[in-house]
């Protein structure tokens, strides 16, 4: 499960740097895509800094169709949520803008929606020869309070259990 959860922030990551290099985030003094997994950060880590994409796993269950398969199929439920104010030169008006940019980017970098299966357990990472999958983002709806506008997007991966007989 965690390769699963490796390579789809891996993959979202790689596509930020590659769509917009200027969306970074500062953590614990390293600038990087911003693209986090809460799980994978200090427990002191919040999701407090704007125009970030903060990736919160929530459950796993088989797939239906596991079943019929050698191995089991699963499906990770993901949150995706970030939020921004807009900027400060324009008095907080363009909020909504950013927020559409943010929603525009995310739509962005979870396409196509497969990416390899790797083990990043080790250095370099090792291919897994296959795939997961995940669902289109269902963009949930816009919360607004004071300045802040924030949005929590939903989606599912898919991956096929690297142990047989699950």
């Amino acid at each position: 499960m965690q390769t699963a959860k490796d390579s789809f922030f891996t993959a979202l990551s790689s596509r930020l740097a590659a769509l917009d290099a200027t969306r970074t985030v500062t953590i614990e003094g390293v600038d990087r895509p911003a693209v986090v997994v809460l799980e994978n950060e200090l427990a002191t880590t919040a999701p407090s800094a704007p125009e970030v994409f903060y990736i919160t796993w929530t459950s796993i269950t088989r797939a239906k169709a596991s079943s019929s398969l050698a191995r089991t199929a699963w499906e990770l439920d993901c949150i995706i949520s970030y939020w921004t104010e807009g900027t400060a030169d324009l008095s907080y008006q363009d909020r909504g803008r950013s927020l559409a940019k943010l929603d525009e980017q995310l739509l962005a970098i979870t396409k196509p929606q497969s990416t390899a299966l790797q083990d990043f357990s080790v250095t370099p990472p090792v291919n897994l020869a296959t795939s997961i999958f995940w669902t289109v983002p269902d963009l949930g709806k816009l919360v607004e309070d004071g300045r802040k506008l924030s949005r929590a997007a939903a989606l599912k991966v898919f991956f096929i259990s690297e142990v047989d007989g699950n």
